[in-house]
């Protein structure tokens, strides 16, 4: 498979947004088991809230992950170039996106297999020029194949 000239290339950060999302719903879901459970019952579901907490900030890279996506690269033909911290490269193809003003979310079918992937990049995890230009280059339809 060849690549044409990489139109994009994307370092993605840790969102701060998404940090205190994960925190303030893991915090409600603490509290509410509290409120309504004994005593005992709670604690053990408290500890596995709390453990879902450390699996979904290790999952977006805030307890740094080696399988964490650092890095897109986005090309013409819709190939995404994915890499992890130890520069491993994925090869995926964009299948459909959504995006907003706050985040995207670019959702990815892997070239050698059936597995599909989603990519959450919030608008604090890249810097405010590039996440604008990504908004518009999604809106293109030739970077769409299935």
């Amino acid at each position: 498979m060849q690549f044409e000239q990489k139109r994009y290339v994307v370092t993605l950060a840790p969102s701060k947004y998404v940090l205190s999302y994960l925190i303030v719903v893991h915090c409600i879901m603490a509290v509410t088991i509290a409120l309504l459970f004994p005593l005992n019952l709670t604690i053990l579901l408290v500890s596995v809230v709390l453990m879902h907490l450390l699996f979904e900030l290790k999952r977006f890279g805030w307890l740094g992950s080696s399988q964490t996506i650092q890095r897109v690269e986005l090309t013409l033909t819709g190939d995404v170039l994915a890499y992890d911290q130890q520069q491993h490269k994925k090869v995926y193809r964009l299948t459909r996106s959504y995006a907003c003003r706050w985040f995207i979310i670019l959702t990815l079918s892997s070239t050698n297999t059936r597995l599909k992937t989603q990519l959450f990049i919030c608008n604090d995890s890249v810097d405010k020029p590039l996440f604008r230009k990504l908004l518009v280059c999604l809106v293109e339809p030739k970077l769409y194949q299935q």
